[in-house]
């Protein structure tokens, strides 16, 4: 185990990609009090670390090589600067607020290797997710399957049990919602009750202060609310760069009383898809035991999100 020491105790927030990694830290860090450090594990930009491990990046709790645990401490205290760590701007502090879409299957060893380290975790519908990414041209699927048989102890520890299911998706719909499962069934297997915070996105939208108040709490941040509100509507940074317009329609529609047009806006995903792909995509999400929390409604089943990120692991 590796205390933090060197720079203050930073927060690491984590999710896949399109799930409100860089709006939520933008309304964590609603005043400014942390520089935000921008996906540093990329392992074609980020520091020596993130190349040693890799795409897809994956290590059991009870591993321990000391450089890497030397190498992520140095990451995590705001050792590694980059154009694309720093890309949003960064601020003069002493404390980190790491945003990371790439450390879902390190999060249960990232845990057991800095135990005092805040983390967040935040999930949003698979069906928003996967609109998203093929709106954006986000389709790839030889790349992320290369990188899956690349990884035998992922596999085994984790995926073994879903391998048809894996290779059975055929439309690009389809492989984006298994993505979407694998992303999130090994952080999920992993996290025991108190591990992470773990935050709905569409609960989020439709309550905010619901929501961001006790994890502002578990994070022992002050609760203001008309800045985190302010924070809230923003769009957020990555959402003007990449130019997807669901976060502006999101903001938009979201300034009603607690969020519900924002609700309605952010289930557009259902005017996108058919009844078929809907289908499918409860399938696959049943087939990975995730239908307790996401089906077919825009909305998550709350109850079944707290079962599964409760629970104790063994």
């Amino acid at each position: 185990m590796r205390s933090i020491e060197r720079r203050g105790e930073p927060i690491f927030l984590a999710g896949c990609g399109r799930s409100g990694t860089t709006w939520l830290s933008e309304v964590v860090n609603f005043d400014n009090a942390f520089r935000i450090i921008f996906e540093p594990l990329r392992h074609d930009t980020g520091p020596t670390v993130a190349r040693m491990l890799g795409y897809w990046p994956y290590l059991r709790p009870a591993d321990r090589p000391a450089d890497l645990v030397s190498q992520m401490h140095d990451v995590l205290t705001g050792g590694f600067s980059s154009e694309w760590t720093d890309r949003f701007g960064a601020r003069d502090s002493n404390r980190m607020l790491v945003k990371e879409i790439r450390a879902n299957f390190l999060l249960g060893w990232l845990r057991a290797a800095f135990p005092s380290m805040p983390m967040v975790f935040i999930l949003r519908h698979p069906c928003a997710v996967a609109a998203s990414e093929i709106r954006l041209g986000w389709t790839g699927w030889d790349e992320p399957m290369a990188a899956l048989a690349a990884r035998p102890d992922l596999v085994g520890d984790h995926l073994e049990p879903f391998i048809d299911v894996i290779h059975g998706a055929r439309s690009t719909f389809e492989q984006r919602i298994v993505l979407w499962c694998i992303r999130n069934i090994v952080p999920l297997s992993q996290l025991a009750r108190g591990d992470a915070s773990v935050v709905l996105y569409e609960r989020l939208l439709a309550d905010p202060m619901a929501e961001m108040t006790p994890l502002l709490q578990a994070l022992g941040r002050p609760i203001d609310e008309p800045a985190i509100m302010q924070a809230w509507r923003r769009p957020s940074a990555m959402t003007m760069a990449s130019g997807d317009p669901a976060r502006s329609d999101r903001v938009a529609g979201a300034v009603g009383e607690a969020g519900e047009a924002g609700v309605a806006g952010e289930a557009a995903w259902m005017r996108s898809t058919t009844a078929d792909e809907r289908a499918r995509a409860v399938t696959i999400l049943r087939a990975f035991g995730l239908d307790r929390i996401y089906t077919d409604d825009p909305m998550p089943h709350v109850a079944g999100a707290d079962v599964l990120v409760s629970r104790d692991t063994q």
